[in-house]
């Protein structure tokens, strides 16, 4: 570039010439809209040899006059190239290297356990040049197509069992304009939100769980792996299910007993505990429970009718059997049982059962009824009015202690013309008796 020359009194001639070995040229990588493409590598003759800087630009040092083939690359573009191009110094600048291609990528995002990751994304709706295409998405449910500027429409394959079983995508399909790379596109289920409400008598309290089970398309049965449960807040009526996939589902409310009770699993007793719904592409709103009322649980040794003392005053009878039974009772508050006309004694009466501390209700026979009677003859000689006052029948344990002294006789005159007497006595199971009748005179 450079050489010394020593002057004196003659002239000096340079035997060698300067000669160009080698020159600097420019370029530069851009996009479809010719805006400059930064980090994108350049190959000379397929050597890296420069990085593209602000604006797309880069510069070539020690080029020569020779033919070069000139590439750029970058992850998720694909350009033109300059295919064995000569490099003269008198050129201002190397032609432009353009993006051709670009990466259009995403995901489909489905419920696995309802139907198969492996499916077909199809691209359609592209420029002229570009026929429709599809591609199948890898096992993270991910596809990609490199694809030249345009816009384009990516649209979910779904067969029609599919279709039938509820598999439904939202939107449908998405519209994509590609003028550079384009790799975030979701392609989703549709994911909605299941909105309602607990009406309660009292007040609702979070020991109200509500419970959300799909049903299975196949099989009809409830899908017990996938359910959702959820409790009412403290002061709120208000549930809600986010994310719920559309398809078919059984929606069920229960409030949590406070004591074991074999066979009741539910302290309420409801119009509908459970509802089945059909969940579609938008939000679900205003499901409902309404509480009916409280279970009575009831358990007894024997079966009885008894009479039920309501909190407001009303009564009502209930026929109730052996074993563990339960009443649906519809208001709040005490409620009082008194046993009916029966052979069995049950103890202190009358039983209460309270709404709110739901201690089941237990009847344990202590005494059973024991009758019989005293044959009257000769009816005509006696002074029947003052018969049931003056006969008593005793009662003796074996042991030789007193167990009742029974004057509760009721005189009956039969159809065919008989007469007697007729006593009651209550005993404890296992007593061995001896009854004696005795005239008070």
């Amino acid at each position: 570039s450079e050489v010394e020359v020593n002057v004196g009194h003659e002239n000096v001639f340079l035997s060698e010439p300067f000669k160009v070995t080698g020159f600097s040229i420019g370029g530069r990588v851009i996009n479809s809209q010719g805006e400059g493409i930064e980090d994108a590598q350049i190959l000379i003759d397929g050597l890296l040899k420069v990085m593209t800087g602000i604006g797309g630009y880069y510069k070539l040092d020690q080029v020569t006059s020779t033919k070069y083939t000139v590439k750029a690359q970058k992850p998720h573009y694909k350009f033109s190239s300059l295919e064995n191009f000569m490099v003269l110094p008198n050129m201002p600048s190397l032609p432009d290297i353009v993006a051709t291609k670009y990466d259009l990528c995403g995901s489909v995002i489905i419920d696995s356990n309802m139907h198969s990751l492996r499916r077909q994304v199809a691209l359609t709706h592209g420029p002229a040049n570009v026929n429709a295409q599809s591609k199948w998405v890898d096992v993270k449910g991910a596809f990609c197509f490199e694809v030249p500027p345009g816009e384009y429409r990516l649209t979910p394959v779904t067969t029609k069992s599919e279709q039938l079983s509820g598999l439904v995508f939202v939107p449908p399909y998405i519209d994509v304009l590609v003028n550079e790379p384009v790799l975030d596109v979701v392609l989703t289920q549709a994911q909605v939100s299941v909105l309602g409400s607990v009406k309660c008598i009292v007040e609702c309290d979070a020991k109200v769980s509500v419970f959300l089970s799909p049903i299975h398309p196949g099989t009809q049965t409830l899908d017990a792996e996938r359910k959702q449960v959820t409790s009412l807040r403290d002061g709120s009526n208000r549930f809600l299910f986010e994310k719920v996939l559309p398809g078919k589902y059984q929606l069920s409310a229960r409030h949590e007993p406070l004591n074991d009770i074999p066979g009741l699993d539910d302290a309420w007793c409801w119009e509908r505990s459970t509802l089945d719904i059909d969940v579609g592409t938008s939000d679900l709103e205003n499901v409902q429970f309404i509480q009916k009322g409280f279970w009575m649980a009831l358990h007894s040794t024997h079966v009885v009718e008894a009479s039920i003392l309501q909190p407001n005053g009303d009564t009502m009878t209930s026929h109730i059997d052996k074993g563990w039974q339960y009443l649906c009772v519809e208001q709040p508050g005490v409620y009082k049982l008194q046993i009916l006309k029966t052979c069995t004694s049950f103890g202190l009466v009358p039983l209460t059962f309270d709404t709110s501390n739901p201690v089941p209700v237990k009847l344990v026979a202590e005494k059973y009824m024991l009758s019989g009677r005293i044959l009257v003859e000769n009816t005509a000689n006696l002074n029947l009015d003052k018969l049931e006052d003056n006969i008593v029948v005793l009662v003796w344990r074996d042991d030789g202690s007193f167990a009742d002294s029974n004057n509760r006789l009721q005189f009956v005159v039969g159809e065919d013309g008989s007469a007697f007497l007729e006593y009651i006595h209550w005993a404890a199971m296992s007593d061995k008796l001896t009854f004696v009748p005795r005239d008070v005179r």
